[in-house]
């Protein structure tokens, strides 16, 4: 499938075939139903080239990244393509789908070597991330360190790349069942991230929620009330401003 980007050839036959079998050898296989239905939903799109979703289009050509050609920043617009489609399936609840091009755009990054070393940091974070969504926490956990391992020259630590990065780190430290080691990750990032982005800011407070989150799971003695409905009355007003 996600081979079919850009050049769809005779990939995406071969797909169907293979998620054909898939099915039939493991009828009982959630993944592999739910993998065939999705790849069914976008199918023709990819097929044609073009994903439109209301007036957003996402559109590719044959020629872009063509072996021989394509070499450090003109793998720039395939990887955003890439990342793209993960994005569109990933909101349209495609959580199977989406990591197969969200790891394709981070592959495509790093096949662009130096130039695209920091982009390769964003779209390895959003294949973590996808794969997270995916329920594939110890894969996601290996993706987000090795970002995290990057250089300061490229992820600085007050960079919105490497910050989010972190809140996806806690966020899947959380749902490994190592919440001491989830909070110890928002204890180091969340100063940073409410000094560069601001105590108001959306990102500021979900992070603030993730933390109460994880306290009142492990049943911590203090009483969250007060400091939910500040973010809930935070977030209301932020969003409200963004609409």
């Amino acid at each position: 499938i996600g081979e079919a980007l850009p050049d769809p050839g005779g990939h995406l036959k071969r797909a169907d075939q293979l998620l054909r079998l898939a099915r039939g050898a493991a009828p009982d296989n959630q993944e592999a139903r739910d993998l065939f239905n999705e790849f069914s939903q976008v199918n023709a799109a990819i097929q044609e080239q073009v994903i439109r979703d209301g007036d957003h289009v996402i559109a590719w050509t044959s020629g872009m990244g063509r072996p021989g050609a394509a070499r450090g920043e003109s793998l720039q617009p395939l990887s955003v393509v890439f990342y793209n489609v993960a994005s569109y399936c990933h909101e349209k609840g495609m959580v199977r789908l989406a990591p197969v091009f969200g790891e394709r755009a981070a592959d495509t990054a790093r096949q662009g070597g130096p130039p695209l070393r920091a982009l390769w940091c964003q779209m390895e974070s959003f294949a973590a991330f996808l794969r997270h969504a995916a329920g594939h926490n110890a894969l996601a956990l290996e993706r987000i360190d090795r970002v995290l391992a990057e250089d300061a020259a490229i992820l600085s630590a007050r960079s919105s790349v490497r910050l989010m990065t972190r809140f996806w780190r806690a966020e899947v430290l959380r749902d490994l069942g190592r919440p001491g080691e989830a909070l110890s990750e928002i204890d180091a990032f969340a100063p940073i991230e409410a000094e560069v982005k601001g105590e108001r800011h959306p990102h500021t407070l979900n992070t603030r929620s993730l933390r109460a989150g994880i306290e009142i799971a492990e049943k911590h003695d203090a009483d969250k009330t007060d400091e939910l409905r500040s973010i809930i009355a935070g977030l209301t007003s932020a969003y409200g401003e963004r609409a």
